[in-house]
């Protein structure tokens, strides 16, 4: 391989993990523009750090090509951007990618073996075959713990990987569903999600409790889109979306129906692009929460008082204690009732945490919400919330701190 490559963005130069990610960020947000590996992203909101991998038709040579997608709404097309070629001969049938905000690992189908692309370094490793692997693995996916999933199409069953061996170890035998190409993948609630090309439906595996076998659910049927791959927007909170090789495109696939919806183009450089063998994959750009007790307390507060004129010229949430693991405010990011000042209905934080709950005060009791979290930003949003209405004249209270847990204390 190459040493990583730099790509500019004006004057300075920026490190290519450093591109996906804000590239990621951008999507996730919405946001049109931020520099990519080429060009500007044209991005979908909540489309998050989607990779697709394609080995070609002949699915015999190297190189495999690794890819990200961004998606376009307006011209409904999912623009590719190539990040690097594997030129290994030992990794041409690579039809099971999984990913994390730092590596892609590929999983090739007919020798089992397991590589991994380092996206900051722009270097690929081949950790050997993983033992205990049949042959035919067409799936892979890491969960949001960093847990490493397989599943096979020769004995239909569902592994974990031990990346350090490598080895596999069996989770149980999947019921109800053929493994049959398409895919594996987790969202951030932890669901994992199988499509079959068998009969083009969109499964639950009941992976957590695979005694007598891991049961699969059907959500429903998409027909006709021969997934090759699958993904899950917004680092795992969005819809499904999967890989179709009948119609060179990637198409939108409702988590709780099976429904397909919108169809993306692919495109490369401009050009339609032909979606052959491989495989798509999801990495999730945040982390679970799982500490106990407070994360940290924001108080609403007076930050600019005039004492000659005896008034307040300017609120703002201010951090109570050292108490800010994982959550940051970066000042005057609130939204006030309609025609007030300082009082807050609204406010947005950043965090690296996938899901957060946070103790709101506001008029004389406090409630536990959930935080809305998209792209790193978490919002606590009480404007419709009855708990924080006054009985007696039904106006909404204003807010008067903002307390983060992972789960609602008791």
């Amino acid at each position: 391989m190459t040493t990583m490559t730099e790509y500019t963005n004006g004057e300075r130069n920026i490190k290519r993990r450093t591109v996906l990610k804000n590239t990621a960020a951008a999507s996730a947000a919405g946001i049109v523009g931020i520099p990519a590996l080429s060009g500007s992203a044209v991005a979908q909101s909540g489309s998050g750090n989607v990779w697709l991998s394609d080995s070609g038709a002949s699915n015999t040579e190297p190189p495999t090509k690794l890819f990200t997608v961004e998606f376009d709404d307006t011209a409904e097309e999912a623009v590719l951007t190539l990040v690097t070629e594997i030129n290994k001969q030992d990794f041409t049938t690579v039809d099971a990618i999984a990913a994390t905000p730092d590596e892609v690992t590929l999983i090739d189908r007919n020798n089992s073996r397991l590589g991994k692309y380092d996206i900051d370094a722009d270097t690929f490793t081949d950790l050997g075959e993983i033992t205990g692997l049949p042959s035919l693995t067409v799936t892979a996916t890491y969960s949001s713990d960093g847990i490493l999933y397989a599943a096979n199409n020769t004995t239909n069953k569902l592994y974990t990987i031990d990346e350090s061996t490598p080895e596999a170890n069996e989770v149980g035998d999947i019921v109800g569903a053929d493994v049959n190409g398409a895919d594996i993948a987790f969202d951030s609630d932890r669901t994992l999600f199988l499509h079959s090309n068998t009969d083009d439906t969109l499964y639950e595996l009941d992976y957590e409790n695979p005694s007598g076998g891991i049961d699969a659910t059907s959500k429903g049927t998409s027909a006709g889109v021969s997934f090759t791959g699958m993904a899950v927007l917004d680092s795992g909170k969005g819809n499904v979306v999967g890989s179709s090789r009948s119609k060179d495109a990637i198409i939108e696939v409702d988590k709780g129906t099976g429904a397909s919806g919108t169809e993306f183009d692919a495109v490369l450089n401009g050009s339609s692009f032909d979606i052959a063998n491989g495989d798509m994959a999801t990495a999730f750009l945040c982390q679970e929460c799982d500490s106990e007790g407070s994360l940290a307390k924001y108080e609403f507060e007076c930050v600019d008082y005039d004492e000659e004129n005896d008034e307040c010229l300017e609120c703002d949430f201010v951090l109570e204690g050292d108490g800010n693991s994982g959550i940051s405010y970066a000042g005057d990011d609130y939204e006030n009732k309609e025609g007030e000042e300082c009082e807050p209905i609204s406010v947005t934080f950043e965090t690296g945490y996938c899901d957060l709950v946070a103790v709101v005060k506001a008029g004389p009791e406090e409630h536990c919400v959930d935080a809305d979290i998209e792209g790193g930003v978490a919002t606590v949003d009480i404007s419709d919330n009855p708990d924080f209405t006054n009985p007696k004249n039904s106006k909404q209270y204003a807010i008067s701190y903002v307390e983060f847990y992972c789960e609602c204390p008791e």
